[in-house]
């Protein structure tokens, strides 16, 4: 199954050892994230390194980790999908636009995410972490 990977899964998986974070590495997963993500990362990189309790070097040592099982795709790759994806988030969160286009570019087959905004959409199906723990 492919899915996209909302940043707030991402974040959440840095900062402790979860069921998110061994969800990532499981091989019944493929995973993909808009290179926005890497964006939203670096702007709360101090966030996380203050949660996580470590120094930036082992923070970045753990996203890292955690971002080479994920695949990264450059918008262009699904700029054809944010209009529709605009007008989905326009009202709810804009800064997920990237992640319903990347979504819809692989026929809606997901965004994982544990984020109530996106439950607000009907344009792409959300797995919340406990759901994809029921599939295991």
């Amino acid at each position: 199954m492919r899915l996209v990977v909302d940043t707030n899964i991402l974040v959440s998986a840095t900062i402790k050892n979860s069921r998110a974070r061994a969800l990532l590495i499981h091989p019944g997963f493929q995973f993909y994230a808009p290179e926005y993500a890497l964006h939203e990362i670096e702007e709360h990189f101090l966030e996380i390194r203050i949660k996580t309790g470590l120094g930036d070097e082992d923070c970045r040592r753990i996203i890292d980790a955690l971002l080479s099982a994920i695949t990264v795709v450059p918008r262009s790759e699904f700029d054809e999908h944010l209009p529709i994806a605009r007008q989905t988030m326009n009202e709810i969160d804009e800064d997920d636009t990237s992640f319903i286009a990347l979504a819809l570019s692989f026929k809606n087959e997901g965004i994982w995410s544990d984020d109530k905004d996106f439950q607000k959409q009907h344009a792409v199906r959300i797995w919340r972490t406990k759901d994809l723990l029921a599939l295991l």
